[in-house]
């Protein structure tokens, strides 16, 4: 299980590149305020009455207005976020379209409201990665914690959504209500394998009540402190402790397990808010983060880009995605051999259906230079339709249009859409 940062060396690459050329790599749609927790030291939680005087949320398609304008000036990853996103009744919807449009969609739950409906969804649209937190170890804590006794039904659906094969990381929040539990929530992510990241730290509830400044419930700093160290002991080998506590000691700069505060390589600027990356919030106001309250720009009025180019500083053109496209690709071809595994069912599905005398066509998202190494070895692990193709092959018509789809008509001579 991982110790470190839990973001893959592509992504913090990416973000590096993004950061010098100002283009908005990575966004974080705060859909609701809403939730079915009432977790005490919650920074933007308001019930359904104090939302409403505060305004309404964006529609889901104001959502994916936002996206596509978002996705041309180049925004790959996307988090959906709350509040509790899956509370909204339009989320199917909106993780549907916004997938569709080649986005990098991850979601932050608390992973209570999934039930057997919900994990039929994601069997068939999943995310790219569900974030859950887990409050605690028990359901005394949950309880004490968020109002609610749902540890057990939420480790439930950890699982479930693992043996999915859906990408899961774990976070925790540290307050004096459940600090008693961090070995336990680890243990949890060690027996299910799944990356962990803790905080100890939370940035005063500003968002939620300026009047909760310094009477919330919150470690100090000094308590804070100490517990990240106490979790670095628990998650670190003695030799790693060490060497950390040593560059602490030495006032060197230690990376972030936060992927929205990992440091720009080479940069005196450690953090990506405003940089690559920024955070819209249920009305539409744009800030570079989440925890931040000015300077804020609001999307629906101004548009994405004159908003970015507010919270940037300067305006991100065609050129700025295309340098980070440019440094992307090859990174993309050194290590693409070793994603090419079939996913599970997949060899066996498609054996089952040649033996019902079909054939079995194949779109894709790659380029033609990129199935030239995905193809071969996943043939070589059984999996070879009979027939597939790449935008390449359509003049770079590919998804969602459907020319790729007809050009599988007629390579498998298929005698109607409505009979494939």
């Amino acid at each position: 299980m991982e110790t470190g940062t839990t973001e893959p060396r592509l992504s913090t690459y990416l973000h590096a590149r993004a950061c010098r050329t100002g283009t908005p790599l990575a966004g974080n749609f705060e859909l609701t305020a809403r939730c079915n927790f009432n977790c005490k030291m919650c920074y933007v939680h308001l019930t359904a009455e104090e939302q409403q005087r505060r305004g309404r949320e964006l529609t889901a398609d104001q959502w994916l207005a936002i996206a596509e304008q978002a996705r041309s000036r180049g925004m790959l990853f996307l988090l959906l976020t709350g509040g509790e996103p899956l509370i909204r009744t339009d989320f199917r919807y909106l993780l549907t379209e916004l997938k569709k449009m080649g986005l990098l969609v991850s979601v932050n739950s608390n992973g209570s409201l999934i039930d057997r409906d919900w994990l039929d969804f994601f069997r068939h649209e999943p995310p790219f990665r569900f974030n859950i937190t887990l409050y605690g170890g028990s359901e005394a804590t949950y309880e004490r914690l968020c109002g609610r006794p749902m540890f057990g039904r939420v480790t439930e659906n950890i699982r479930a959504l693992r043996q999915l094969g859906i990408g899961v990381k774990l976070n925790a929040s540290m307050t004096p209500y459940n600090v008693a539990d961090m070995e336990a929530i680890y243990g949890m992510a060690r027996e299910l394998e799944i990356p962990m990241q803790l905080a100890t730290y939370m940035f005063p509830p500003i968002r939620r009540d300026e009047a909760l400044v310094g009477c919330n419930d919150r470690f100090t700093a000094c308590q804070a402190a100490d517990y990240s160290v106490q979790w670095d002991k628990l998650r670190l080998e003695p030799e790693q402790f060490r060497q950390r506590a040593q560059a602490m000691k030495q006032g060197m700069a230690l990376p972030s397990e936060d992927e929205d505060c990992q440091g720009t390589p080479g940069e005196g600027v450690m953090c990506r808010a405003g940089r690559s990356a920024f955070w819209i919030n249920w009305q539409g106001g744009m800030t570079p983060c989440g925890m931040m309250t000015q300077p804020i720009f609001s999307v629906p009025e101004m548009g994405f880009a004159r908003a970015w180019e507010e919270t940037h500083g300067r305006p991100a053109g065609e050129e700025d995605v295309e340098a980070v496209y440019a440094q992307f690709e090859p990174k993309l071809f050194s290590i693409l051999d070793r994603f090419s595994t079939p996913k599970p069912f997949a060899v066996e599905t498609a054996a089952a259906l040649r033996e019902m005398g079909l054939k079995i066509g194949s779109t894709t998202g790659y380029t033609d230079s990129m199935m030239h190494i995905v193809a071969p070895k996943a043939a070589r692990l059984g999996y070879a339709p009979d027939f597939w193709i790449s935008p390449d092959g359509v003049g770079g018509r590919g998804r969602p249009d459907p020319y790729m789809i007809f050009e599988n008509l007629k390579a498998l001579e298929g005698p109607s859409v409505k009979n494939a």
